[in-house]
């Protein structure tokens, strides 16, 4: 029986090439499409799940709010890992990480510089599970200057050698390290990764006994049976205790002052497995987050893919199954029994679904590597095998047949074939309003997409077009410049020699972000003022070009800039200065230093375009290590090679690194640049489906309604007059998808662009656009079939019936 099921299902895809072919493109594309975004949220929620007991373990971070500035960052002292693990009950282990930034590592005559190198505690490999390959995790890291080399910084410094128990050069000073461990490298689903990782007690840094200097990553394990609310309230305590009398001595002012001022400082536990989504927003040493926005965006896109798909799978198949009401009513005549024909139908329909899902893995299989270079992941097909994925796809082949098949199985089989013989089930076998509804349905969701596309891609074009109040393009940052020793100010000076260069300038912090927040305080107030604070030379302004609102920035015609501050517009505003220039500021945290304001630059966006403006301070120095070059040249290239040919003529062999400015920017809103690029490409999906169901019903409208069009014609209706009467159906269909889809695009991207602090506008012509847009393309889709129609001889459309 299953052999002949097959038989008739295959001779009726066969005998229905057209409809058979947009039905199986249709529904393996959508799958394809659909499949890929599940493969994409599953790596996105994967993340750190590999690390044993993650669910009891967090991250410790600073909650603190001074004046209108509120700061909440993964970031503690030093001191605080020993002192919890001591006096908190309920934490069962800690370990500790910290940035080491840039480092150079030398190995005989190989020189690299190293960006993801983290100094570590003796505990890390006992509480992540980052697989250790070679050494023993209790020893690895348990002494000063040891050192654990990933797989691939392994092959890169020792080739095929066993580097255990060598020894390579480590920074500016060249300190000697052996090597004690071998760690595979790590997956690329952790919010901590990392090339190489010190041994964290091979630095002062580690011992010190500052609870104000907030710059480690402290993680916890806690009891499961402790909940973490009873953690963070023995933080308070923690606070109170140690916080309070370094806070009194360096302010000034007890917490308890504090407090009542508004201000707020404390620290929170925060779940490791919530770093990736969750942390967007707070300041980290770890690669940039994901948020878990956009995993909700990106799953409502693929089940309304899936959702297109199978509406159009079911729409054409309802379609062309109606004409098959003779086909009923001969096969009962001649003794088929009702189940039986039901079982055909519901086969026949499992069978193309079956088919189309076998063709979506060839088109995964091919498309992946274009979707990790779009999405910027690296997944993998190893889904495929995962025992979930199976029995989802199973179960969603077996519904969408069955969903699709009922009409045919239970309608058209219900009727004598007495009624089907002589045409009076047609009419109802041809009703459309079901169809109707599917096709609303469908544009419903394309409309919705091509809407918020467009304004993704305002936004982000607002971004990177946006007047950021300074100059961001054709400047290149060059990082730790201390390499050039006592030849830092020849080479600045050989650079500025160049006509090619327009300026340059040291700098200890290099925009965008804010690596370096601190406290000021006003001397005839008790208030204290969170700011972010740098260092740079007599020619950042020109390096930057940013703008002053009042007074100066540093000369060196005034030799008393020494103990001068430039602030902006914003600090203005945070600090309450009526009349700024010639005022006073009191810096804390350097002795309390008071600094004479000399001038106001206006406001620029140093940070990302999600975030408000912050107060900002400058102060004068010649000893930074970092440069901003600022040049002019049609090709970049020959800038760059300029600047590091000058490099190597003044560093004695130290590598050079270097970045382009825009580019750093451009990286701030990484995600924001996928999320377009995601939309724009399934919008483009949705609508081809929705189009290939749109192209299979005008062919079916056209073939129904053949002897109207060949009457018509006979009593004097013209080509257009047939256009119009076979569009209009549709164009009503699309209006009514347009009037649903647009209020609630609207809402969700409102919505999205709350999340920016700067944002375009929404326009009533992006709605406009969407509009002319999907009219143009429903008209393009059916202008094939309609004009064969209208085109069609009047007599052989009236002899088809």
């Amino acid at each position: 029986m299953l052999k002949n099921y097959l038989k008739i299902a295959l001779r009726n895809i066969r005998n229905k090439k057209f409809y058979s072919l947009l039905n199986l493109l249709g529904l393996s594309i959508g799958i394809t499409a659909g499949v890929l975004i599940i493969i994409y949220v599953q790596d996105e929620l994967s993340y750190d799940q590999f690390h044993p007991n993650i669910e009891n373990k967090y991250v410790a971070g600073l909650d603190g709010k001074m004046g209108n500035q509120e700061i909440m960052g993964i970031h503690t002292p030093p001191v605080m890992a020993g002192i919890i693990l001591e006096e908190t009950p309920g934490i069962q282990s800690v370990t500790r990480t910290y940035n080491a930034g840039d480092i150079v590592f030398r190995k005989d005559d190989q020189v690299f510089t190293e960006k993801s190198v983290y100094w570590a505690d003796s505990t890390f490999f006992d509480f992540f599970g980052f697989e250790l390959m070679q050494g023993d995790p209790e020893t690895v890291l348990d002494s000063p200057n040891k050192v654990v080399l990933t797989e691939s910084a392994a092959t890169k410094y020792f080739g095929s050698e066993n580097p255990i128990g060598q020894t390579i050069s480590v920074g500016n000073d060249q300190s000697s390290y052996e090597v004690t461990g071998i760690t595979a490298d790590p997956p690329h689903n952790t919010h901590f990764e990392f090339d190489i990782l010190l041994s964290f007690s091979s630095i002062d840094y580690s011992r010190s006994t500052q609870w104000l200097s907030n710059s480690i990553n402290t993680y916890l394990e806690v009891n499961p049976n402790v909940s973490i609310s009873e953690i963070e309230e023995s933080f308070d305590e923690l606070v109170t205790k140690y916080v309070g009398p370094q806070m009194e001595q360096f302010m000034g002012a007890t917490i308890e002052q504090m407090e009542a001022q508004g201000n707020q400082y404390g620290y929170f536990a925060f779940p490791i497995l919530d770093l990736h989504l969750h942390a967007s927003g707070m300041v980290s040493a770890f690669k940039a987050p994901s948020d878990i926005t956009y995993v909700y965006i990106f799953s409502v896109i693929g089940f309304f893919l899936i959702l297109i798909a199978c509406v159009n799978f079911m729409n054409l198949y309802t379609a062309s199954a109606s004409g098959r009401a003779k086909e009923v009513g001969l096969r009962k005549t001649l003794g088929a029994e009702r189940n039986s024909m039901m079982t055909q139908f519901l086969f026949e329909s499992i069978l193309y679904v079956l088919l189309a899902a076998i063709l979506s893995v060839f088109l995964i299989y091919l498309i992946l590597p274009w979707f990790n270079s779009l999405s910027g992941k690296m997944l993998t097909l190893q889904i495929f095998t995962e025992p979930w994925f199976l029995g989802t796809m199973s179960g969603l082949i077996i519904i969408i047949g069955l969903i699709a098949g009922s009409y045919p199985a239970f309608y058209l089989t219900s009727f004598s074939p007495v009624d089907v013989l002589k045409g009076r089930v047609r009419r109802g076998a041809q009703s459309s309003g079901f169809r109707s509804t599917l096709v609303v349905g469908q544009f419903f969701i394309s409309i919705g997409l091509i809407a918020c596309t467009i304004l993704v891609n305002q936004q982000l074009q607002f971004m990177q077009n946006k007047n950021l109040g300074f100059n961001k393009e054709q400047s290149i940052v060059l990082t730790n410049t201390s390499r050039l020793d006592n030849n830092r100010e020849p080479f600045k000076e050989e650079l500025l020699s160049d006509t090619r260069v327009l300026a340059a300038s040291y700098t200890t912090f290099t925009i965008p972000g804010t690596q370096n927040v601190t406290v000021f305080q006003r001397p005839e107030t008790d208030s204290d003022y969170i700011m972010a604070m740098y260092y740079a030379d007599h020619d950042h302004r020109e390096a930057l070009g940013f703008e002053m609102a009042e007074g100066r920035y540093f000369s060196e015609d005034f030799p008393t800039d020494s103990s001068a501050i430039v602030i902006n517009q914003t600090a203005v505003q945070e600090l309450g200065l009526e009349d700024p220039v010639g005022q006073e500021i009191i810096f804390p945290g350097n002795d309390n230093r008071v600094y004479d304001v000399i001038g106001v630059m206006k406001d620029f966006n140093f940070q990302s375009l999600r975030d408000e403006i912050m107060p900002l301070a400058i102060v004068l120095t010649e000893t930074a290590n970092e440069m901003i070059v600022r040049f002019q040249s049609e090709d970049p290239r020959d800038a760059v090679n300029m600047i590091t040919s000058t490099w190597d003529e003044y560093s004695g062999g130290e590598p050079v690194d270097y970045t382009f400015l825009d580019d750093d920017f451009d990286e701030l809103f990484r995600e924001e640049q996928r999320l377009g690029a995601v939309f724009t490409a399934f919008t483009i999906i949705a609508i081809f489906i929705a189009c290939l169901g749109l192209l299979g019903l005008s062919a079916y409208m056209a073939e129904r309604r053949t002897q109207e069009i060949g009457i018509r014609k006979v009593m004097g209706a013209t080509v257009p007059n047939i256009l119009g009467l076979l569009s209009v159906e549709f164009l009503k269909l699309i209006g009514i998808a347009f009037l649903l889809a647009i209020p609630i695009s609207w809402y969700f991207i409102q919505n999205w662009l709350q999340g920016f602090a700067y944002r375009t506008e929404i326009s009533p012509m992006i709605f406009v656009f969407t509009a002319l847009a999907t009219i143009g393309i429903v008209l393009v889709t059916i202008s094939w079939q309609t004009l064969k129609a209208a085109f069609m001889n009047p007599v052989r459309s009236i002899k088809t019936e």
